[in-house]
């Protein structure tokens, strides 16, 4: 039978250490290793050109790796499910591998190709090599459920098996006469893309500082090791100038994307641990980033909303702050804090950054000074950051708001104090943030209190070259602090236990806590209830800030190094371990005891170390010389002390208790009868609890029903009340409508009264007067007057509104004015013919008096 393999590439971009393409080979005649990108995700907007300049080098470097066994990288574009059953059939594939991908997205889509290939009959070959240890195990050694402490989580893997050694290197041996089927335009059908073709626009991109592909990420391996006295002389990593460029020995990208394996680094770093150490075993410490990697694998492993606060059972529910232009400054790095801006602008152009930079960002962001919720950060990380894994990233962002593993609430890293200790001289933002190069060393982290001369000498003004800072960061951390005390001694409330971590009276001055703890007591925490074997009780089911599966322990703590991109702070975390692991059979109550008082021991030491590494860091130079030169004369004094005789302490004698002659005392029955009662006590107390938390739940239940209860009376009641407030409106408006008629009708009648009155008034009551006279002789003028009446039109005036009638009223007064001027100079001019007339009659009387008395005269005379 004709074998025909195909490999799906997805993280694990190598071939060292690649079991699943190894044993896939194995008896095959044909191979084809595909890498398959899916449109939806090669246009999502949370992956930067960063990530897919990295992520197609990677695909170039393992084709060419490829070329010289005689194959290619088959890169298909689509989503799986429809890519795979043609496949199947175009190359008659019968063997199907790839790597174990335990996120939990990954495994629902490899369960549906199982189910594809399974249908077409081929077999499916899947081996673990992303992580050290098989995650199942881990959880199915803890009670089936993910550990949610680093400390447990070290437990579980020290009583697993040794990590597997390395799979061999795929080589032209291993290929044998395995072939691979390649077309004469295989570079048109299945070549690697370019980031053109995926549409982006690379004008004005800079060079890549972190190349992708095996090659790199194996010379950097190897680089790495050189540093033989880092191995022998291995400590927690420390923040510096130079640590914050990146190193050329970087490997966190190249772990995230599968070029290199991290079971190699694992081995190659225990190999040479033990030739410097001569054989001795490497301390755990020693793996602590790749350890905190498997640990937040392990957590998000079963958990599909591992990336979100709502609906996520380990995350504590915050009411974060919705302020998108305050979130856009912090991504584009335009907050005013030159320490936050720079580190930013660093992230986007180079895609990595220091871890203890992510901490000092996303404490910016989040509880620090922000209040912005960590899933926008998250994403932020996820678009630009080259490392940015799933798990981890969202574990670590949980991690650094308090939101889950971490409760230090009072830890805050200071925008300023912090990157100044770091790096003094200030060229860490001279790089990036060529604006302020001109600024000195002592306001180049807070120009903003630089004087005017200075800035001006420096070319820059604050608040016209470069933002002034976005927030006052003493109010805003001492704010964010107190809601984030106020929130945890609410969810300590509703859960009953001690969630609240102790808050120190005496601030330090370092930068992490420099402004935030004004105010606060030692006191300030809340009761813890623990069993008489140090055991931590679960909480019960109130409150409304966790969901029920999250429960914290104050017996475990973080310890050791920080996970993969973001370090641990100098302060001891403290959280409950989860409430199903109580009854598991794995663990009894002795080993409780113990483990507890350890980690009580270990988390005090800790607890002084960090107290003594803030005082260090906040100390100026001379004030540690003074106390180098007061520690010396204690020294001395302490010696002088030493060498004289001290006094013996005085021991009082202790009489044994007497026993009963012949009666045998059986100690191992005594201490197995007292481990029994103390078991018993733990067993009752526990039932206790749960019949305590069964009450609570039942009286919580019939609160509920009451409270619908009354909600429904309410309802009937408001609905009723509503029924008879539209009764009322209804008769109000019927009773307007009635009045409002019976006043239109009035208007009507008023208007027409007036009308009327009007009508009657000058012409028309001359008609009427005319219409009196019947049956009598009219005079010439009534005659007239009768005439020009009968003659006259009555105004249309009735389709005039108010403004229109006003117009025509003042027409007619314009009118009536004009005739009563004609009127009156008529009458004058008739007066004055009148005049004219009565003078010419009496010259024409006076003549003919003067006529007749001369005619009579002139007849005496005669």
């Amino acid at each position: 039978m004709v074998v025909n393999t195909v490999h799906w590439f997805r993280k694990g971009l190598r071939l060292h250490d690649n079991p699943s393409l190894r044993d896939s080979i194995q008896g095959a005649h044909t191979v084809r290793c595909v890498y398959i990108l899916d449109p939806w995700f090669a246009g999502s907007s949370n992956v930067g050109i960063s990530r897919w300049r990295f992520l197609l080098q990677c695909l170039e470097d393992l084709d060419a790796s490829l070329r010289k066994l005689n194959s290619r990288l088959f890169v298909i574009r689509g989503q799986p499910t429809d890519v795979f059953p043609r496949l199947f059939k175009e190359w008659n594939i019968t063997r199907l591998s790839y790597e174990y991908d335990s996120e939990p997205f990954g495994k629902e889509r490899d369960a549906a190709i199982k189910k594809l290939a399974n249908e077409a009959g081929v077999e499916v070959i899947v081996r673990i090599s992303h992580t050290l240890y098989d995650l199942d195990k881990i959880i199915e050694m803890n009670g089936g459920q993910s550990p949610l402490t680093y400390k447990r989580f070290q437990t579980l893997i020290s009583r697993m098996e040794a990590v597997e050694t390395p799979a061999e290197t795929i080589t032209a041996e291993v290929m044998g006469p395995c072939t691979t089927p390649v077309s004469e335009d295989h570079d048109e059908k299945f070549g690697v893309p370019s980031l053109e073709e995926l549409g982006f626009d690379t004008e004005g991109l800079s060079s890549a500082v972190w190349p992708g592909g095996e090659t790199e990420a194996l010379t950097r391996l190897e680089r790495h090791l050189e540093r033989k006295a880092w191995v022998a002389n291995f400590e927690r990593p420390r923040m510096n100038a130079n640590s914050l460029l990146a190193s050329p020995t970087g490997l966190s990208p190249y772990l995230r994307f599968g070029c290199l394996s991290c079971r190699l680094f694992y081995f190659k770093l225990t190999d040479l641990y033990r030739k410097v150490k001569k054989n001795s075993s490497p301390p755990l410490s020693l793996y602590g980033q790749l350890l905190w990697r498997e640990f937040f694998y392990t957590a998000a492993t079963n958990n599909p909303r591992f990336d979100k606060m709502e609906g996520n059972p380990i995350c504590v529910q915050i009411p974060w702050d919705k302020n998108p232009e305050a979130l856009a400054k912090w991504a584009e790095g335009r907050t005013g804090f030159p320490w936050i801006d720079a580190i930013m602008t660093q992230l986007r152009q180079e895609g990595w950054i220091h871890h203890l930079a992510r901490h000092a960002v996303a404490c910016f962001l989040t509880r620090g000074d922000l209040w912005i919720s960590w899933e926008e950060g998250m994403k932020v990380f996820e678009e630009l950051l080259l490392d940015a894994d799933w798990s981890v990233n969202a574990g670590s962002w949980m991690w650094l708001s308090c939101s889950s593993f971490f409760q230090q609430f009072f830890h805050c890293y200071c925008p300023v104090g912090f990157g100044r200790r770091t790096d003094p001289n200030g060229d860490y933002i001279r790089r990036y943030l060529p604006v302020l190069r001109g600024f000195p060393a002592k306001y180049i982290y807070d120009p903003w209190n630089a004087p005017e001369s200075v800035q001006k000498a420096a070319k820059c003004i604050i608040g016209v070259h470069y933002p002034k800072p976005m927030v006052h960061h003493a109010e805003a951390s001492r704010l964010n602090i107190e809601r984030m005390k106020q929130i945890y001694q609410q969810l300590s409330c509703y859960r009953g236990l001690g969630l609240l971590a102790t808050v120190p009276s005496n601030p330090n001055g370092n930068g992490e806590n420099s402004t935030t703890l004004k105010g606060f007591q030692t006191g300030d925490v809340t009761k813890e209830i623990t069993a008489p074997s140090g055991y931590q009780m679960p909480p019960t089911s109130q409150g409304e800030w966790h969901s029920r599966t999250m429960v914290y322990s104050q017996g475990d703590h973080q310890t050791s190094m920080p996970p993969q991109g973001f370090a641990n702070s100098s302060s001891t975390m403290c959280y409950r371990q989860d409430s199903q692991q109580i009854s598991g059979p794995a663990v009894q109550p002795e080993e409780y005891v113990e483990e507890f008082e350890e980690e009580q021991e270990e988390m005090n030491e800790e607890e002084e170390e960090a107290a003594e590494e803030e005082v260090e860091e906040e100390v100026e130079e001379e004030e540690e010389e003074e106390e180098a030169a007061e520690e010396k004369e204690e020294d001395e004094q302490e010696a002088e002390e030493d060498t004289k005789p001290k006094p013996k302490m005085f021991v009082p004698n202790i009489i044994p208790p007497k026993l009963p002659d012949g009666e045998k005392v059986d100690f191992d029955d005594l201490h197995r009868k007292r481990v029994e009662k103390d078991f018993n006590e733990l067993q009752s107390l526990i039932e206790s609890h749960f019949s305590t938390r069964q009450k609570e739940e039942d009286e919580l239940v019939a609160l509920k029903n009451r409270i619908e209860r009354r909600r429904a009376d309410r309802a009937e009641q408001q609905r009723i009340r509503a029924e008879r407030d539209r009764e009322r409106q209804a008769r109000l408006a019927e009773e307007r409508a009635r009045r409002e008629e019976e006043a239109a009708k009035l208007r009507a009648e008023e208007d027409a009264r007036k009308k009327k009155i009007l009508s009657n008034k000058g012409y028309g009551g001359y008609l009427q007067k005319v219409d009196q006279k019947k049956g009598k002789r009219l005079t010439e003028r009534e005659k007239k007057t009768k005439c020009l009446m009968e003659r006259r039109k009555p105004l249309n005036i009735d389709h005039l509104n108010q403004e229109k009638l006003g117009e025509k009223a003042l027409d007619l007064w314009k009118w009536l004015t004009q005739l009563h001027a004609e009127k009156f100079d008529l009458g004058e001019k008739l007066k004055r013919q009148k005049y004219d007339i009565n003078v010419l009659r009496n010259r024409v009387s006076d003549h003919q008096r003067g006529a007749k008395t001369t005619k009579s005269t002139r007849k005496s005379w005669k």
